[in-house]
């Protein structure tokens, strides 16, 4: 979150908190895809393991509609943040979000990226 809003130069006292209230609010709506995603992968790691039954395209299509889905926070995310900033900081608007891809995604240890402001 830190290069994110230093990438922007986002002002301290009026966008920043503001900012802050959207990703906390993504990182709610994220929390849930993201641990269906993790649930995805072992179970994809269980077909290729030969652990299941379950059908690999199966496993492999539920996976990609959630990642859909985790690209669909991002990009609303990033929308509302853009909103708010001034035609200087628009500049650097590619390279912050691409800080922002996977953002939201928990990691296999059971925290996420997302959890660091």
């Amino acid at each position: 979150f830190e290069q994110f809003a230093e990438k922007l130069k986002l002002d301290q006292k009026t966008q920043l908190p503001a900012v802050q209230e959207i990703f906390l609010s993504a990182q709610k709506e994220a929390n849930p895809i993201g641990v269906e995603m993790l649930q995805l992968r072992q179970k994809l790691l269980n077909v290729d393991l030969g652990n299941t039954t379950d059908d690999r395209k199966a496993v492999l299509d539920a996976y990609a509609a959630a990642a859909i889905k985790m690209s669909g926070v991002e990009s609303r995310t990033f929308a509302k943040v853009y909103e708010m900033l001034n035609p200087s900081q628009q500049g650097n608007a590619a390279q912050a979000f691409a800080l922002l891809t996977g953002f939201f995604q928990p990691t296999g240890g059971g925290g996420g990226r997302g959890g660091r402001q």
